[in-house]
C-alpha cells in the first residue's frame, strides 16, 4: 500500500556509512574537481537498492543526509535488479521492508523522519483501465492534467495543496495482461495528515508506518477521494435519455470544462448537486455503477491484502492471539491478551499490548522489559548479518517473544 517516500534521517553513524556504501560525488569533468553548489554544499550520492541515499556537506562541515525511493520497488527488488511496483504490498511486506532497510542503514525507523508520502492501492477493473481513466473528469472541479507514455497508457493527476491524486493504468505499464488500475494519493506536505480521516494518527517517521491501525485511515482517504471525483459513462447513449432537460444537461456536464466554469461560478452547495445530479443520470442509463465498483474493488483489495495479512490468520486460537500481536477473529473479538505474560489485558485501552504498571504494579514492568532487552541482546551480540539463521537455536519462548518484538516495533525503536 505504500509505495514512494522521501526522508531525511537523524543520528546516522555518517563514518560507517560513507565506508559502507559507495557514495558518488559530483564532478566537474573538464577540472576534475568536486562540485560545490552556490550554497557551499558538497552532495554525495548512493544507491540501496531502489532507494537513493544523498548525504549533503556544508561549508561549515554540517552534515544532512536524505533517502528517497519506492519502498515497494526496494522490497521487490535488490541491489541489482530493479523492482517493480504491479504486485500487492501488505502490511506485513510493509514492515518487513522497513526492517530490512533500517537494519541495512543501521538505523531505527523512528530516525527516518517522512516528508512525502504516497499510498495507494492496485484494483483489478472489469473494465479496461484506460477506459475507466477517460470517465473520469474532474476532482471536486480541478482537471486532471495528463500523461501520455508511448504504448505504456494514460497518467491523470490533479494537483492540491498538500496532495496529488494519480490514477493510471498499472497493467499496461508492465505490459501485463491483467487490468490493473492504480489509484493513490501522494502527500507532499505532513500537515495532510493533520487533516479528519487522520485525526487519531500520528506521523512524521517511517516507525508510524508499522502502526496496523493506520491502514484503516489511509483506505478511508482513498475512498473518500474517489467519492470526490466527478465520473461520466461513454457506455451511455445520448438519445436513450428521454427527458430533453437530462439529455442536455448530460452532455454539457460530461465535458471537464463545464466543471471547471462551475467551480469558479457556484457556490459548493450548488456544486455538489450538480454533481449529484449527474451521477443520478449515470447510475440509471449506465449498464452498471463505474464509480461504486472502484470504490467496492479498493475495499476488497484492502481486506485481501491488509486486514488478512500473513501473520494474522482468521483464527479463535488464543495461543495463536498471543504469538501473533494482530490476530483477527472471524467470528467475534478475543481476548486481548499481554503479548508477554498473557494475562488478560481486555479492560486496558484498546492499542495496549502489555500489562499496565498503573494497574497491576510495577512487578508487571518484566513484561515490556524482556521484550525491549532483545534489542540490547542482538545488538551485542550479532551487531552484523550473521551467515546463518541463529533464531533456529533460540527456545520456542525465545522465538516467539522474537516474533513479537518485530511485529510491535519495539525491537526496532
Amino acid at each position: 500500500m505504500i509505495d514512494y517516500l522521501s526522508a531525511n534521517i537523524v543520528g546516522i553513524p555518517l563514518d560507517d556509512w560513507i565506508s559502507k556504501f559507495d557514495f558518488t560525488d559530483r564532478i566537474n569533468l573538464q577540472t576534475g574537481e568536486i562540485i560545490i553548489d552556490k550554497y557551499g554544499v558538497i552532495t554525495k550520492t548512493a544507491n540501496i537498492g531502489e532507494f537513493e541515499l544523498q548525504i549533503r556537506i556544508t561549508s561549515q562541515n554540517h552534515c544532512k543526509v536524505y533517502l528517497k525511493g519506492s519502498l515497494h520497488k526496494y522490497y521487490t527488488g535488490s541491489y541489482i535488479t530493479e523492482g517493480y511496483n504491479h504486485s500487492d504490498f501488505s502490511y506485513s511486506n510493509v514492515c518487513e521492508a522497513i526492517h530490512q532497510i533500517s537494519h541495512v542503514m543501521n538505523v531505527t525507523p523512528s530516525q527516518i523522519i517522512l516528508h512525502q508520502l504516497e499510498f495507494g492501492l492496485n484494483i483489478h477493473t472489469k473494465e479496461n483501465p484506460s477506459f475507466v481513466i477517460e470517465q473520469i473528469l474532474s476532482h471536486k472541479g480541478m482537471p486532471f492534467e495528463q500523461r501520455d507514455f508511448i504504448g505504456k497508457g494514460k497518467l491523470i493527476r490533479v494537483n492540491r495543496e498538500r496532495y496529488s491524486v494519480k490514477i493510471y493504468n498499472k497493467g499496461l505499464q508492465y505490459d501485463l495482461p491483467q487490468n490493473i488500475l492504480r489509484v493513490e494519493i501522494k502527500v507532499n506536505k505532513m500537515a495532510y495528515f493533520q487533516g479528519v480521516v487522520f485525526n487519531d494518527h500520528k506521523i512524521s517517521t517511517m516507525s508510524d508506518l508499522l502502526n496496523f491501525s493506520l491502514y484503516e485511515s489511509f483506505l478511508s482517504a482513498l475512498i473518500s477521494t474517489l467519492r470526490e471525483l466527478i465520473f461520466t459513462d461513454d457506455r451511455i447513449s445520448i438519445k436513450e435519455i428521454s427527458n430533453e432537460k437530462e439529455r442536455s444537461f448530460f452532455k454539457d456536464a460530461s465535458n471537464t470544462r463545464y466543471w471547471i466554469k462551475q467551480r469558479n461560478l457556484s457556490d459548493s452547495k450548488t456544486f455538489n448537486r450538480k454533481m449529484h445530479r449527474l451521477d443520478d443520470i449515470r447510475l440509471r442509463y449506465a449498464p452498471d455503477d463505474l464509480k461504486g465498483h472502484l470504490q467496492e474493488s479498493l475495499q476488497n483489495k484492502f481486506t485481501d491484502i491488509i486486514k488478512n495479512v500473513a501473520f494474522s490468520p482468521m483464527s479463535k486460537h488464543n495461543t495463536m492471539s498471543n504469538f501473533h500481536t494482530h490476530i483477527v477473529s472471524e467470528y467475534d473479538t478475543p481476548t486481548r491478551l499481554c503479548v508477554t505474560c498473557g494475562r488478560d489485558i481486555s479492560n486496558q485501552k484498546s492499542n495496549s499490548l502489555f500489562c499496565s504498571q498503573l494497574r497491576y504494579g510495577n512487578e508487571v514492568k518484566r513484561c515490556r522489559n524482556i521484550i525491549s532487552n532483545l534489542k540490547v541482546r542482538e545488538n551485542r551480540f550479532y551487531p552484523q548479518t550473521t551467515l546463518f539463521d541463529v533464531d533456529s537455536f533460540l527456545t520456542p519462548e525465545l522465538q516467539r517473544l522474537k516474533s513479537i518484538a518485530f511485529k510491535t516495533l519495539i525491537y526496532h525503536s
